[in-house]
C-alpha cells in the first residue's frame, strides 16, 4: 500500500494519505505497548497530543482486521 503519513516528525497530530482501505489504526510505543487505537476516517487528523515525545509505530488495519502497513512516526 502506498500510504503516506505526514507531517513526520509531528508535534501534535498526523494525517494519512492514500489510506481509503484502512479502517483502524493502532499506535504502539517502541517497547511494544499499545498506547492508542482509533477508527480511521478519510482526512482525519490522528492525535498524539497526550503522548510524550518519542518514536511510535502506527499500525494500519483493513476492515477484516488484517495488518496492512506500519510506519514509524516521531513526536517532538
Amino acid at each position: 500500500a502506498r500510504i503516506n503519513l505526514f507531517p513526520n516528525p509531528t508535534v501534535e497530530s498526523f494525517t494519512l494519505e492514500n489510506a481509503e482501505m484502512i479502517s483502524a489504526i493502532r499506535i504502539f510505543s517502541l517497547d511494544g505497548r499499545q498506547v492508542s487505537r482509533m477508527e480511521a476516517e478519510p482526512s482525519q487528523a490522528y492525535s498524539l497530543a497526550n503522548q510524550p515525545a518519542g518514536t511510535y509505530v502506527v499500525v494500519m488495519e483493513n476492515k477484516q482486521g488484517n495488518y496492512v502497513k506500519a510506519i514509524e512516526v516521531r513526536k517532538q
